[in-house]
């Protein structure tokens, strides 16, 4: 039986957990069931754990399944996985971003007998030898797809993310599901920002806005005017980026989103920096930084919502990609940063001085900061290289 319930599977293969689900039994029965299959050479191990079906088997068993069992049994072996994939992710994703947890969908208990993934390294582990299998699950259970959305962008995975999230929105669009169409435009608008197609962005981003205030809500309509805001900042409109920006900033500020809060005003910090005006920038990271933390730490290479000391969106202001630390002397830096002349120490190197150049008053790349935070969610890492700006749902 294991071997027609394996020809049903959407990805191109499984685990024991993923077999136990399509039976509907322990696993240490599907274990014994895959033992004996890929004895006889009817299923492929081609890593450990991992398990595979051969294109003409596959074909010949799929046809074995639609002759020999019951539709009725065949949709609930494929219920039984897609739950397994979708409570799976869940907490797999609650273990690396546990702050984001009330910005996936509620779900209701998890069934036992799926993989312990507490840990965020197993967590992570995980989702990379999943990733194939739930991109294709996600194609049936929409709901995956905003669990999997911190995942696909934080990983770099944008292919994946835009055929999930363009699945998503289809299958919203047809059920009549606004919030849920709402959502996942605006995730198409931060993948196609992602691919560099920055009109599309702001089409798909527009559209959300309008339904996320159609709907009322809050939330959705405060991270999609952030990421509008970091959007035409990328495409060098950045009067408009800081007009969305400031919409962001006051929603937040009225939900109480301190992480939210927190990311647009250190993206307003960076967007004045580079229009040339410090001393907004400097203001704009000191208020982020005096705000109260409250959250987790760096979770599989990610931030979830706390940023610790070092890396506090309060420091952020930057000069070529690197954090300026906010503080009471920071404004002659932050003017530095756009006035590299002001540095007196470079002055008299370009004159063929030769005094003392501190590694804080290096020439900016580009003369240009990065990494604006995603509007009310976790983003890259504050020194991490990349593209100027980073956009959230």
């Amino acid at each position: 039986m294991l071997l027609r319930r394996m020809a049903a599977h959407p990805g191109p293969d499984l685990d024991d957990h993923a077999a136990a689900a399509l039976l509907g039994t322990d696993r240490d029965t599907a274990v014994a069931d895959l033992r004996h299959l890929t004895g006889e050479h009817l299923v492929q191990q081609p890593v450990s754990g991992r398990y595979v079906l051969h294109d003409l088997v596959r074909a010949y068993t799929a046809d074995r399944a639609r002759e020999e069992d019951r539709p009725a049994e065949r949709r609930e072996s494929l219920s039984r996985l897609f739950d397994h994939y979708v409570h799976g992710a869940a907490a797999a994703m609650d273990a690396l971003y546990p702050a984001e947890r009330h910005r996936r969908p509620v779900l209701p208990p998890r069934p036992p007998g799926g993989p312990a993934l507490d840990d965020p390294k197993t967590a992570l582990l995980w989702l990379d030898g999943e990733r194939a299998g739930l991109v294709a699950v996600c194609l049936h259970a929409v709901r995956l797809a905003g669990i999997l959305y911190a995942y696909l962008d934080n990983g770099g995975h944008p292919a994946d993310a835009f055929t999930v999230h363009t699945e998503a929105q289809h299958a919203a669009r047809l059920l009549g599901d606004g919030l849920a169409e709402a959502t996942a435009l605006a995730h198409l608008g931060v993948v196609c920002w992602q691919l560099g197609r920055h009109p599309e962005a702001i089409g798909h981003l527009s559209r959300a806005l309008a339904l996320f205030r159609e709907l009322g809500d809050g939330p959705g309509e405060a991270r999609t005017l952030g990421n509008l805001g970091v959007v035409h900042s990328a495409a060098g409109q950045r009067e408009l980026s800081a007009t969305y920006q400031e919409q962001a900033l006051d929603r937040f500020v009225r939900l109480g989103d301190r992480l939210g809060e927190a990311n647009t005003l250190t993206n307003l910090g960076s967007m004045h920096v580079r229009m040339g005006l410090p001393a907004p920038a400097a203001g704009y990271n000191l208020r982020a930084r005096r705000l109260p933390r409250a959250g987790a730490p760096w979770r599989g290479g990610h931030r979830a919502e706390q940023p610790g000391r070092r890396h506090h969106p309060a420091r952020r202001l930057r000069r070529g990609g690197r954090p300026l630390r906010a503080g009471p002397h920071d404004l002659p830096r932050a003017r530095r940063a756009v006035r590299p002349d002001l540095c007196p120490q470079r002055a008299r190197c370009r004159a063929g001085g030769t005094g003392p150049h501190r590694r804080g008053d290096r020439p900016a790349p580009g003369g240009a900061g990065h990494g604006d935070r995603p509007a009310g969610g976790a983003g890259p890492r504050p020194d991490r290289a990349g593209p100027p700006h980073r956009p959230r749902r």
